[in-house]
């Protein structure tokens, strides 16, 4: 009961982050219909674990999964501990990360830097703009060139090599 009480304090929106340590043995899948469902219920929007994910048919819409592996449930799956650091596909994350995931891959952020991240990013995009800028002339120019070849393609006036710009190499 530890384990709701927990999810019910949690900051929301919030990630589940669950270790499988029956390891490389995994047999039992602590993520499928049911669980995601009741998650879902403590305002938690995605799981991420090393280990088995079941039921991906039958799955909420929009619940974020990151699992080690798919398969079948086919054991006894309990939490031994909570609120600790543990190892997802050998990164470390605790309650003191943000997590940043997609459906092929999770990025774990400590708190304490997201700051320094704001400031840096901040300047990042402006060394960017000022190299791109000049050239954003170039790059629509491409562009239309692409578009118009293609376009004649589609039309059935194919482009023979020859009116086509050869590819110069430089040495």
């Amino acid at each position: 009961m530890q384990y709701y009480r927990n999810l019910a304090d949690a900051p929301q929106p919030s990630v589940a982050v669950v270790e499988k340590v029956d390891v490389p043995h995994y047999i039992s899948a602590y993520w499928g219909e049911i669980n995601t469902t009741v998650q879902i219920g403590f305002d938690i929007t995605g799981s991420l674990t090393n280990g088995v994910m079941h039921d991906l048919d039958d799955l909420r819409e929009g619940f974020l999964v990151v699992a080690g592996s798919i398969g079948p449930s086919h054991g006894f799956v309990h939490v031994r501990k909570l609120d600790t650091t543990v190892e997802i596909f050998g990164m470390c994350v605790g309650s003191d990360h943000m997590i940043h995931a997609d459906c092929g891959a999770a990025l774990f952020i400590r708190l304490d830097v997201i700051d320094a991240l704001e400031v840096l990013s901040y300047h990042c995009k402006k060394q960017i703009n000022r190299f791109w800028k000049p050239h954003a002339k170039i790059i629509l120019l491409l562009e239309k060139c692409g578009e118009r070849l293609k376009n004649q393609e589609l039309e059935g006036n194919s482009v023979s090599d020859t009116q086509r710009p050869a590819n110069k190499r430089v040495r």
